[in-house]
């Protein structure tokens, strides 16, 4: 395995743990000491069974695959025990953590080719690791893949609040099920389904356990059924050979656990529909905890501790994975900043303090992957309420308190105020939970104080300056005018909870605040790029369309639907559109003007021998039943091959099987009687019944034989 000369390694896979490089010693006879030897470098990226090979690692120019040509491959196992790690001088410590396997002598072999000859004509409708569009039945979460909806799906649950059923984009669906085998998928519709095993959980706890759940995949044409290999605590994926699919699965954790790879965080994405006009940002988060830019410390991840207002939130996000989100502009509610009495300019709310530690906690792991999409189209805009924003409420409008509702006449879309109405308004976009198909009701607030920064109006219309001068003695932030965007986890009701909350007078202003809060997923201290302004009202505001993307990881879990499955997860796809095409008579014909003989002109060598003794050319892209004769220059036929290759395909495994998956025939330049032939020019003619025939010419020059050279 380690000699290079015979292999070469090409691909690495092990479980995703703790484990990454292992190194052995090793006693090196001439320094007469134990010298360490890197043995393995891991990838941590958990199990795969299929792979995409497109070099050959043994050429030394164009590593380019060769066509007809056959490669071989070997699997090597190894294993790893470190029972104590090694210390120098301690004889009981483990000296060769990584244990390489010797059991596994079974060689594979692949030949890449056309496949047009295949099955008397056949159209590939998939390639390698193509996968499906997914159709959520049932559950939610996404088994910590980025997902992304249909445009479909998106109009759909813009027009009725809720998808029950969305669909999921090609490769960004919430299950990875793909094509390793483009010949073999089936012409079918199927079911994978997510089981949590019975045993003890407690109602409150959706998600499902990672040690006790498995998948079965069902083909709903035949009803066969495939289970899982193993459950979904660790990452694995299982090949289906006779649908030509395989099934990566794997449990996850919620965001904010501090125990992931960037805490749960997957992607964070900005997209203007007219790349010109950029005109979209925020406040950009800092760390710093003195001076004027301690105002810009609005995102608290990390460990730090200065032993004023502004502590990191130990145990949410050590690793600060959520503090850079699209420069520091989005993060989730729960990292947002506090603000005391003293922080008269700090921009946010006590968000710690009126939500309380406990519920900071549970809101972060209640976290999902959102869009939230600006648009100038009316008919796609939010309404919902207005929250002030202003530091002092004696010099707010109304009074009121920072985080109340706004004491305003309610704005509507088409420019007027609704004087019997007050705290509600249009926020120019929309907002989709991906996870579970829902519209999102959105709050977005402004400082009526700060008028001159469009603060007052009850229109989502920020202003890009962050400060104005202050008399001699420094500056006031405005950020814009205050117009931050919480987007909340609830299904969208048009505001009416939240400003029932308000002005129902059930529940105390403090308590309002702290239920509407307590919803929000994600924030945003947004205002315009320097050099941007907005448009008008009757042009829609937003200069160009534009979707902001946050991804995170959640793990599948319970949501109840229909009640499928006890409302676990089910997911649904069809493989009929990229399925093969077989007995494809035009395609089949086609391919007749793709056979060659290679190499082509024969210089006494080809890529294609075995040994010194081999001469070889091969007759490529044949169809499996057909007829190849070779005529010398003559006229005179030098050798026949009758071609008649099953349809039904053997083990791929077996390096000597002749199926239909080799449209090659091997030649070895002798006649019919197992007699070299001479060099020079030679005619060969292939008859294929049903489909058509093809002549070629072929020049070889031939070598004697040396056996003194080996």
């Amino acid at each position: 395995f380690r000699d290079l000369a015979r292999a070469r390694p090409i691909v690495q896979v092990d479980w995703k743990d703790n484990v990454a490089k292992l190194v052995n010693l090793q006693f090196d006879q001439n320094l007469g000491a134990e010298v360490p030897q890197l043995m393995v470098d891991g990838r941590n990226e958990g199990i795969r069974h299929s792979f995409r090979i497109t070099e050959d690692a043994f050429a030394p120019g164009d590593r380019r695959l060769v066509n007809h040509k056959t490669y071989y491959y070997s699997v090597v196992a190894y294993a790893t025990n470190n029972y104590k790690p090694y210390a120098p001088g301690d004889d009981n410590t483990q000296r060769k953590p990584y244990l390489e396997g010797r059991r596994n002598i079974r060689v594979y072999s692949g030949i890449p080719h056309m496949s047009d000859p295949h099955n008397s004509g056949t159209v590939i409708n998939a390639k390698y690791g193509d996968i499906p569009h997914v159709t959520r039945i049932e559950g939610s979460g996404n088994g910590g893949r980025i997902i992304d909806f249909t445009p479909e799906t998106i109009d759909e649950i813009l027009a009725t609040n809720f998808s029950k059923n969305p669909v999921y984009n090609e490769k960004l669906g919430p299950i990875n099920v793909k094509v390793y085998d483009p010949m073999k998928v089936p012409d079918a519709d199927f079911e994978l389904r997510i089981i949590d095993t019975p045993g003890n959980r407690p109602l409150s706890q959706p998600n499902l356990r990672a040690n006790r759940s498995y998948w079965v995949l069902k083909n709903l044409n035949t009803g066969v059924e495939v289970y899982a290999d193993t459950n979904l605590s660790r990452e694995n994926e299982q090949l289906i050979p006779e649908w030509g699919l395989s099934v990566q699965s794997e449990q996850t954790l919620e965001p904010g656990r501090d125990l992931l790879p960037n805490n749960g965080f997957l992607e964070g994405t900005k997209t203007y529909e007219n790349p010109a006009q950029r005109w979209l940002t925020g406040v950009q988060d800092n760390d710093a905890t003195t001076g004027a830019a301690r105002f810009y410390n609005w995102i608290r991840s990390g460990n730090s501790s200065p032993g004023g207002h502004y502590d990191d939130y130990f145990g949410l996000d050590s690793s600060k994975s959520f503090q850079n989100i699209l420069d520091g502009t989005f993060a989730p509610m729960a990292l947002v900043g506090g603000l005391f009495k003293d922080e008269a300019q700090n921009p946010l709310a006590p968000l710690r303090l009126v939500v309380g530690l406990g519920a900071v906690v549970q809101q972060f792991q209640r976290l999902h992957s959102v869009d939230l999409v600006f648009t100038p189209d009316k008919s796609k805009w939010t309404r919902c309420v207005v929250l002030e924003m202003g530091d002092d409420a004696k010099l707010n409008q109304g009074g009121k308190r920072k985080l109340a509702l706004r004491q305003h006449p309610s704005w509507n879309k088409d420019g007027t105020y609704d004087q019997g109405v007050i705290g509600m308004s249009w926020f120019p976009g929309y907002a989709m939970n991906i996870e579970t198909g829902e519209r999102l009701n959105i709050i977005f607030t402004e400082n009526s104080w700060l008028a001159g920064e469009n603060g007052a109006d009850m229109i989502w219309n920020p202003t890009s300056r962050q400060r104005i001068a202050a008399g001699p003695l420094g500056f006031t932030y405005v950020f814009g005018g205050m117009h931050y965007i919480f987007i909340s986890g609830s299904r969208y009701d048009e505001g009416k909870t939240f400003h029932d909350a308000f002005t129902q007078g059930t529940l105390s202003e403090e308590v309002a605040i702290r239920t509407i809060l307590g919803t929000s997923m994600w924030a945003t201290m947004s205002h315009l790029q320097p050099g941007f302004e907005l448009r008008s009202v009757a042009e829609g505001i937003i200069p160009a369309e534009t979707q902001v993307r946050l991804r995170v990881q959640k793990p599948y879990r319970k949501y109840d639907i229909d009640g499928i499955n006890n409302g676990e997860p089910v997911y649904r796809f069809s493989t009929k559109s990229i399925a093969p095409q077989t007995n494809m008579n035009e395609v089949a014909v086609s391919a007749l003007d793709n056979i060659r003989v290679v190499p082509n002109p024969y210089y006494a060598y080809s890529q294609y021998e075995r040994s010194q003794l081999d001469n070889r050319v091969k007759i490529t892209n044949l169809p499996p039943r057909c007829t190849v004769s070779i005529y010398g220059s003559d006229g005179t036929l030098v050798r026949r091959f009758n071609r008649d290759v099953p349809a039904d395909v053997s083990d791929g495994n077996d390096i000597t099987a002749k199926t239909n998956l080799d449209t090659a025939l091997d030649w070895d330049l002798t006649n019919h009687r197992n007699i070299p032939v001479a060099s020079g020019i030679y005619i060969v003619h292939v008859i294929a019944p049903g489909i058509g025939e093809k002549t070629v010419k072929f020049f070889g020059i031939m070598r004697p034989i040396d056996l003194d050279s080996f």
